[in-house]
C-alpha cells in the first residue's frame, strides 16, 4: 500500500461516486438529504461559496441531535417528535454545526498517508482536495476494505 498513491486508488473505485456536499449556508435538511443521495457515506462536506472545504458534518452528529430530542422531551407521540426535529433540521444551518477540524489528503500523496490520517484523526471519511482546498473526492474505509478484499491494493 505504500507504493500507491492516492489518485491510482481513485481509479479503481467507481466514477459515478460523487461526495456529498453543500454550502456551508445550508440547512440541516439540505445536509441529510446530500447524505442520503451520497450513496450511503456518512459525512458530508460542507464548503464556502468558492467551494472551498470548510467542515463536515457526519451521520453520528445527525444521530445524536435526534435522539437528544427525543430524550430530551418526554413526547410519547412520534408525530410531534418528527415535528420538532424537523424544525430544528429547517432552521440550523449546516456552518453552525459542522467540525472544522477535518483532515485531508491530496491526490499526489501516498494512500497509506492518507489511511494513517484517517487512524489519526479516528475518522472513517476523509476528502481529497485540490491546492485551493475544494474537494475532488473522498475515501471511505469500507472503499479501501473492498479493494482489498479484491486484491486490488497491489
Amino acid at each position: 500500500m505504500d507504493s500507491i498513491t492516492v489518485a491510482q486508488f481513485l481509479k479503481k473505485l467507481p466514477a459515478d461516486r460523487l461526495s456529498p456536499v453543500v454550502e456551508s449556508g445550508s440547512t440541516l435538511e439540505d445536509v441529510v438529504r446530500a447524505m442520503v443521495r451520497g450513496y450511503g457515506r456518512r459525512v458530508v462536506y460542507i464548503t464556502d461559496t468558492e467551494g472551498a472545504l470548510v467542515g463536515g458534518i457526519t451521520l453520528n452528529y445527525l444521530k445524536n441531535l435526534i435522539l437528544r430530542y427525543r430524550l430530551g422531551n418526554s413526547l410519547g407521540d412520534s408525530g410531534v417528535l418528527t415535528e420538532k426535529v424537523a424544525e430544528v433540521f429547517w432552521c440550523e444551518k449546516a456552518a453552525d454545526c459542522m467540525e472544522t477540524d477535518i483532515p485531508v489528503c491530496r491526490r499526489h500523496e501516498p494512500l497509506s498517508s492518507a489511511i494513517d490520517r484517517m487512524l489519526e484523526y479516528d475518522t472513517t471519511d476523509i476528502p481529497v482536495v485540490d491546492r485551493n482546498n475544494r474537494i475532488l473526492a473522498s475515501i471511505d474505509i469500507l472503499d479501501i476494505m473492498h479493494l482489498w478484499l479484491r486484491g486490488g491494493m497491489d
